[in-house]
Order: structure tokens, then C-alpha cells, then sequence
């Protein structure tokens, strides 16, 4: 990524999606509310209507190669996902910081929150 952004390469219109992954049967020990019983919420495995899934939220430049990712727990929101990935862009550059904000931010209607927009003014980047 760092030869990328030295070429010019890498646009900066960061894509954010998130989509769902049924867990297998056999993740977790079965229980009634919340995430399977005895499991560490770093494993990202929780409950939602259709059973066990974990959420993968994705920052993808304009030619839909990967910059960051989050994974969490299926019942978890998409603006906790959006503010996770956010924080995770990172791309390292051949001299000085790496760089950490997108000029422009894409996603569909769940990322639209308040707190999303704000955030995405903050840093500068405008929102589509």
C-alpha cells in the first residue's frame, strides 16, 4: 500500500461495508441471551437472529483492495464497526506518519447516524 500512495496509485475514497457470517453449530455452548456461554468477547461470536454470526466490517479503497477490517460480534450496530475500522486505517508511507484519514467516505444508509457524519467532519472527509 505504501508503493500505492507513493504512486499515486491509491485513492483516497474509502468504501465501508459491513456483511454478516454464520458461525458453525459447534462455536459456542449454547444459551438462551447474549454471545455463547464462556466465550471472551475478543472472539467477535454473538447472537443474532440467525444464530451465531460474527459482523465483518471492511475499509476498501476505490479498486476495492482491503485497507482495514474489524470483526465483531453479530448483534453489534454498524456505527461502533464504522468507528472501529475508521481508527484501524493506516496506511504507511516511504517517509514521515502513515496516513490515517480518507478524503472521501462511502457507505450506505446504516452508516448515516449522527455520530458518524460528525466524525467524518472532524477529520475533514466528506461523506457520500
Amino acid at each position: 500500500m505504501a508503493q500505492a500512495d507513493a504512486e499515486e496509485d491509491l485513492a483516497w475514497a474509502v468504501s465501508v461495508d459491513s456483511t454478516l457470517v454464520r458461525a458453525n453449530q459447534h462455536a459456542g455452548a449454547r444459551q438462551k441471551k447474549g454471545g455463547p456461554a464462556g466465550e471472551p468477547a475478543d472472539h467477535a461470536i454473538g447472537r443474532s437472529r440467525g444464530g451465531l454470526t460474527t459482523e465483518i466490517h471492511l475499509a476498501a479503497d476505490a479498486r476495492c483492495r482491503p485497507l482495514a477490517f474489524v470483526l465483531t460480534a453479530g448483534q453489534a450496530g454498524d456505527t461502533p464497526g464504522f468507528t472501529d475500522v475508521m481508527a484501524r486505517l493506516r496506511v504507511p508511507r516511504r517517509r514521515g506518519r502513515p496516513r490515517t484519514r480518507p478524503d472521501v467516505a462511502l457507505a450506505d444508509k446504516a452508516y448515516s447516524s449522527r455520530a458518524i457524519r460528525a466524525r467524518l467532519r472532524k477529520s475533514a472527509a466528506s461523506a457520500r
